[in-house]
């Protein structure tokens, strides 16, 4: 019996993308099919002998191997690799075709291309061998159905995008046909019409915020303004819907919004559906509906807004211009003024130091709730002081992990400095006390942080760099991959800002230590010994700043002033104190 005719082999590599450029490269590919052919094809007793591409070349040759990169098969190149192969194998120079997926010898929407395809490689009957399995001539055809279907599920799509968008801007009305609170859409005559209970609460809310009465509002409306006469809140006037017997109800009614009514069974207003009601111009007859563009159709990554259409839809005005702008400013106005985004000014920000670590603490605000004398609990916010390590966790944690009472530490740092302006004598004393600790000057402190945040954006370029060669190398999943730079990158970025902070802060420093070098003890003594008690936030801190450069605290709530080196060296200042 003689045995089995060896079948030849041609090898072929594609990709079609930039997702494959990244997801399945040549490389992978080849570093994939390699492995097959040393292991089990290209052997004694696997059957097959290589076709090389270029005569005399071996499997690890890359002039070995057929090669596409990008090409998507959408239209017939005589010029490609793929075309060289399908020819080779007409002739019956080629009897297998080893590939990564059989989709990278016959995906394409063309039927067209897909018959000649089918048709070159069925006239000696070529075989398609993948890592999974060898694959006849029939069964390349679940392929070619498969790429059919998929093209036609995309037009499918297309096409529906495009009715989507062709319906909002003649017919004026989103995709989805869902109303918005206050105004409903007629779906017999194909126009929009005003809910009037509902655009009744709207108005209300839009007056109450500006601060605005009527004789048409609940008489919880009037209450509450006459106590706020600035305007209310949207919790205020979430409340006073609430206590006046509105409810949503008829509203998750009529827009069939199952789950926020199962969530919500009472229908009570909230303050973020108030603030949601004055977002957009809606309500003064501009409906801006974003749909995305039909070739984006099938894309899950979330898009800008600039990617997608902008359609503006006409609705009844149930609000002038003027009113709405006008609860926008009286709602920004208190925003601004509320106790969260209060700015609260720290004295010793950029001169309070950890003693433990050496970084400079940040202030802090926090709130606590507490229950007072009368059994209410009631809200308490606590303005504080505290080390930035205590939570890192690229580097080694700080154990100061206390925080530090901001008003008691300014009041108590700020009576040291109010006598030793009325004290001169006082500075001996300190200057001893400090002569036993390190002093480093807040230039040469920034300087070290920016060394050690270079450090960090070049460690991360490093891990960058790895990364991208074990993805080349086949060591890593590209997935695994993506995840990982996304994080270094990410870090990298965080790095970089804190290096352009650091930049800005040293030139800073550098104009600061100029001017404060200049100053003399004795006329700051003479220029605000006598008016310490109404000095102002901003005098406080320049005197502070003039006369010490680091201010070291203790977990245990001890602080140092070290005073500023120009101070030692002064004469004058030196004849005072000794007298």
């Amino acid at each position: 019996m003689n045995p089995r005719k060896p079948l030849r082999l041609g090898l072929y590599l594609r990709v079609s993308s930039k997702g494959q450029e990244r997801e399945k490269t040549i490389e992978q590919q080849r570093d994939a099919l390699k492995t097959l052919c040393k292991r089990d094809l290209l052997t004694p007793t696997g059957g097959y002998i290589l076709v090389p591409r270029q005569p005399g070349k071996t499997v690890d040759d890359p002039e070995a191997w057929f090669v596409d990169e990008p090409f998507n098969m959408e239209s017939w190149n005589e010029k490609t690799a793929h075309f060289d192969l399908l020819m080779r194998c007409a002739r019956g120079h080629v009897d297998a075709i080893l590939v990564f997926d059989s989709d990278r010898i016959v995906r394409s929407t063309d039927g067209e291309i897909r018959a000649k395809i089918v048709k070159l490689l069925g006239v000696n009957e070529t075989k398609v061998i993948t890592p999974g399995g060898e694959i006849e001539i029939g069964g390349l055809f679940g392929e070619i159905a498969g790429s059919i279907a998929a093209h036609g599920k995309r037009l499918l799509a297309d096409r529906g995008q495009r009715g989507k968008i062709a319906r909002a801007r003649t017919e004026g009305r989103p995709p989805c046909g869902k109303s918005f609170f206050g105004v409903q859409w007629n779906s017999k005559k194909r126009t929009w019409k005003e809910v009037e209970a509902e655009a009744l609460i709207v108005r209300w809310s839009a007056d109450a915020i500006a601060g605005i009465a009527s004789d048409s509002m609940p008489l919880t409306f009037r209450m509450a303004l006459r106590k706020h006469k600035n305007g209310l809140s949207h919790q205020q006037v979430s409340m006073a819907l609430n206590d006046a017997g509105y409810n949503l109800l008829d509203y998750f009614d009529r827009t069939n919004q199952q789950k926020v009514a199962a969530k919500n069974p009472t229908g009570k207003f909230s303050a973020n559906f108030i603030a949601r009601l004055f977002t957009d111009d809606r309500y003064i007859g501009n409906y801006i509906v974003w749909i995305k563009d039909p070739k984006f159709v099938g894309v899950k990554e979330k898009m800008p807004k600039e990617m997608k259409n902008r359609i503006v839809i006409e609705v009844p005005a149930i609000l002038s211009e003027e009113q709405l702008q006008l609860a926008r400013k009286m709602t920004s106005l208190r925003q601004n003024k509320s106790r969260r985004n209060t700015r609260k000014d720290y004295l010793l920000q950029g001169l309070l130091c950890c003693a433990q670590c050496g970084s400079r603490m940040i202030g802090r605000w926090g709130t606590t709730e507490k229950i007072n004398r009368s059994g209410e609990k009631k809200k308490y916010y606590g303005y504080y002081y505290t080390c930035p390590r205590k939570a890192r966790v690229t580097r080694e944690p700080c154990t100061a992990k206390r925080c530090h009472n901001k008003d008691a530490l300014d009041e108590t740092v700020w009576s040291q400095i109010h006598h030793l302006i009325l004290e001169p004598e006082r500075i001996r004393s300190i200057e001893e006390s400090q002569d036993r600790f390190e002093s480093v000057s807040p230039l040469e402190r920034l300087r070290q942080e920016r060394e050690e945040a270079l450090a960090q954006i070049q460690s991360r370029e490093t891990q960058i760099f790895k990364v991208d060669q074990r993805v080349i190398e086949g060591k890593m999943d590209p997935q695994r991959a993506d995840a990982q730079l996304q994080r270094i990158e990410k870090e990298k970025a965080q790095y970089s800002a804190q290096l352009s902070a650091l930049e800005r802060e040293i030139e800073a420093q550098k104009q600061l230590e100029v001017q404060r070098g200049s100053i003399d003890f004795n006329s700051l003594t003479k220029r605000y010994a006598k008016r310490l008690e109404f000095l102002s936030f901003e005098e406080r801190k320049e005197i502070l700043g003039l006369l010490s450069h680091r201010i070291e605290l203790d977990p245990s709530g001890r602080f140092r002033i070290k005073l500023r080196p120009f101070l030692k060296n002064d004469a004058k200042m030196r004849r005072l104190a000794e007298k």
